[in-house]
């Protein structure tokens, strides 16, 4: 994402760095109160270019911060992160990759640089309504993403978070284990079983033994495994 080379073969002078937005993203997670918290809503401030630049998020007020909307980190990221790159074979980043792929994502750090970049790019200062017209747009201004870019993805910032909020579930306890049940043979409808009042019964197959389903340890915040100490701790607005 270095800038293009100029004509005639000249040394190409490297992009400037860019100005940090008036309003920050910074965004956070938070409990929102009647909402689906499933969808793991960010909040950020309402003055954030974002919220303009893309109204149809599912942005929603956020009780309790005034000032604050929150839209599910999915939608964010799909604006945020669609220009994420980095060394994926490397050492730092192959490791993330290990991570449950239906449960990771960016981290709140990458998204709020990715965001406030776009920004200072210029990339959020008219509406959007259609993906296209903002990655035509994005196109245009890739030349001007500086070096080191911020869309680079570095350590810990593909993380696997806690978007329900709800701490974890209780262990499971142990269950017994199930002892193998021999065969047993079918009872014929013979006359002699029906004066002895015994009923006719197919053959009834072996069940072999069953282990003990026991977890070693309780189900407790799943989502959070692999959550560096870096990333910040779920925020709760209620």
């Amino acid at each position: 994402m270095a800038g293009a080379a100029p004509a005639g073969g000249a040394v190409p002078v490297p992009p400037p760095a860019l100005v940090a937005p008036a309003v920050a993203h910074g965004f956070a997670r938070c409990n929102i109160p009647g909402a689906d918290n499933t969808l793991d809503y960010l909040s950020t401030p309402a003055g954030a270019k974002l919220v303009f630049a893309f109204p149809n998020l599912g942005w929603i007020d956020v009780p309790g911060a005034p000032g604050f909307k929150a839209a599910p980190a999915l939608s964010i990221q799909g604006v945020t992160c669609c220009a994420a790159f980095g060394d994926w074979t490397g050492p730092v980043l192959a490791p993330q990759l290990l991570l449950s792929e239906l449960t990771t994502c960016f981290s709140l750090a990458y998204m709020s640089r990715a965001a406030d970049a776009l920004a200072s790019l210029g990339l959020l200062d008219k509406t959007f309504t259609r993906d296209k017209a903002f990655l035509d747009d994005w196109e245009v201004a890739m030349p001007r993403v500086p070096s080191p870019s911020p869309f680079e993805v570095g350590a810990n910032e593909l993380v696997v978070p806690s978007p329900f909020l709800q701490g974890g579930a209780p262990a499971v306890p142990a269950q017994a284990a199930v002892p193998a049940v021999p065969a047993q043979a079918a009872v014929p409808a013979v006359r002699a079983n029906r004066a002895a009042g015994v009923a006719p019964r197919a053959a009834i197959p072996a069940r072999p033994a069953q282990p003990s389903p026991t977890r070693p340890h309780p189900v407790v915040c799943m989502w959070d495994r692999g959550v560096p100490p870096t990333e910040p701790r779920s925020r709760r607005v209620a």
